[in-house]
């Protein structure tokens, strides 16, 4: 059974990931849905549409999701903190850094 396949929009870092693990596996995919986030792929594949890729870490919690491991995320990859410079030594952002390093 071929199940849709539901991606991110063109330029999104899943995107550019997934479909160059399909390349390198001779497979050129064609999406059904092309979604502009990856809680929107998260609900439709939630919803029952069908299957995506999304990094681990970024799916909420779902009983009727499944994640299975799909090749190798590069070490390009990675999650980030992103913060103003001006915000740098504020008290709730230092004690949030210090969580976020430990």
């Amino acid at each position: 059974m071929i199940e849709p396949l539901i991606l991110r929009e063109s330029g999104s870092v899943t995107r550019q990931v997934f479909e160059t693990a399909c390349r390198e596996a001779g497979f050129d995919p064609a999406p059904f849905i092309v979604a502009g986030s990856n809680e929107a792929v998260s609900e439709a594949i939630a919803a029952g549409i069908g299957v995506g890729p999304i990094f681990d870490g970024t799916l909420r919690q779902h009983d009727t999701v499944r994640l299975m491991p799909f090749g190798t995320t590069p070490a390009t990859c990675g999650v980030y903190v992103v913060m103003a410079k001006e915000a740098r030594g504020l008290p709730a952002i230092e004690a949030f850094m210090e969580i976020v390093l430990a």
